[in-house]
């Protein structure tokens, strides 16, 4: 039986192990970047570091997430911009790329290239409309911006693409 008083739970980011209830810290392993002889307070400041890097939220909360999110889903017809996009959930343009990077994985002007390319899809699918008006409609400059973008996304182009997703032969 376990005794209740260990706990045998590592800790990531000391890479440290918890000995027992008293709270003793034996290491896991051995640091290599921490030097037997480096004086302690720099050990301990390097540790402090690590801890707190953890400790520090990333990305987006939730609510400026959200915020941005629909900013981008009502303004994808016209041009955006990073800072517009920053002013309106007030943060400064590189702590919003950044944050926005870290919450949904692209920066915020590869999310609004592919939420463009994702309208255009369903817009060609299930619309006639040309391949010009949607293009401007999903804020693309030109058909050929359009079409260069769908390509990169998709694999063909819009046209093709309608073609063969409504059944018919490419």
């Amino acid at each position: 039986m376990r005794d209740e008083n260990t706990c045998h739970t590592m800790l990531p980011v000391m890479n440290m192990r918890l000995g027992s209830a008293q709270g003793l810290i034996t290491p896991s392993r051995p640091n290599p970047s921490l030097s037997p002889v480096a004086p302690a307070s720099a050990q301990v400041g390097h540790l402090v570091k690590r801890a707190l890097a953890y400790l520090r939220p990333r990305g987006l909360v939730a609510s400026k997430a959200k915020r941005a999110l629909e900013y981008i889903e009502e303004n994808l017809g016209s041009k955006m911009k990073v800072r517009d996009m920053a002013d309106f959930v007030a943060l400064s343009p590189s702590h919003f790329s950044r944050a926005f990077k870290q919450s949904l994985g692209s920066s915020p002007m590869a999310y609004v290239a592919a939420r463009r390319v994702e309208r255009a899809k369903l817009m060609v699918r299930s619309t006639r409309e040309r391949l010009m008006d949607i293009a401007l409609t999903c804020g693309f400059s030109d058909q050929a911006h359009l079409t260069r973008s769908f390509r990169r996304v998709v694999g063909m182009s819009p046209g093709r693409w309608r073609r063969t997703s409504n059944g018919a032969s490419p």
